[in-house]
């Protein structure tokens, strides 16, 4: 609630920090006043609270997550701890790089690349409500997609996924994009091969990240 108040009073900045990689676009095609607008009376209003919800639920996260954590915690037996423990630390750390990403690449790539289409006679102007709605969708949807080193980590750990079928899975799909080995290394593109995802070889994937 705290967090929601602060957030909320300064809901000018927090907003124009979210909107700053679209006002780059219209800047970029040569728009001297870059603005979005909103069609409702409300709808200004409403978007500022959610705006001030998310960051707080987002900002807020360690905390709920530290309290959720101590009321478990006494329920669960040692072994259980060694599991969850890093379980929960890696996955909240992979989806605020996951939501890192989104804000610094993902969302302006996708905003310049959807204004590319505005022509004569079409004008791109999106308004208020669409483009938070947007801007959720794509933190919380690469958060998510970065959670997947964690979710194949515990298949490959439980036997329920194995890096012979990931390595021919990717070779198939370079394969079908008409990247053959020839043009993989033009690419810079290289593929590794670990014996074991768990344990994980360590010796080899540092050989292979240094080169």
């Amino acid at each position: 609630v705290v967090l929601f108040d602060e957030i909320e009073k300064a809901h000018p900045d927090v907003f124009n920090l979210l909107l700053q990689p679209l006002y780059n676009v219209f800047i970029a095609q040569g728009k001297d006043k870059p603005h979005i607008i909103f069609t409702s009376p409300t709808e200004a209003f409403f978007t500022y609270v959610k705006v001030a919800a998310f960051f707080s639920l987002f900002v807020g996260f360690p905390i709920t997550a530290s309290q959720i954590w101590m009321f478990v915690a006494p329920g669960l037996y040692a072994k259980e701890k060694r599991v969850v423990v890093p379980f929960v630390f890696f996955s909240s750390v992979f989806f605020f790089r996951g939501a890192l990403f989104a804000h610094r690449i993902a969302f302006p790539s996708m905003w310049e690349f959807f204004a590319s289409y505005e022509v004569e006679g079409l004008g791109f102007m999106p308004n208020l409500d669409t483009t938070f709605e947007f801007y959720v969708k794509t933190v919380l949807g690469l958060g998510l997609v970065f959670q997947m080193p964690m979710v194949v980590f515990f298949l490959a750990r439980f036997g329920i996924v194995t890096v012979g079928k990931s390595y021919l899975d990717v070779r198939q799909a370079l394969d079908e994009l008409g990247i053959g080995d020839r043009e993989a290394e033009r690419l810079g593109l290289a593929i590794y091969k670990v014996a074991l995802v768990w344990p994980l070889e360590t010796q080899g994937v540092t050989a292979f990240c240094e080169g």
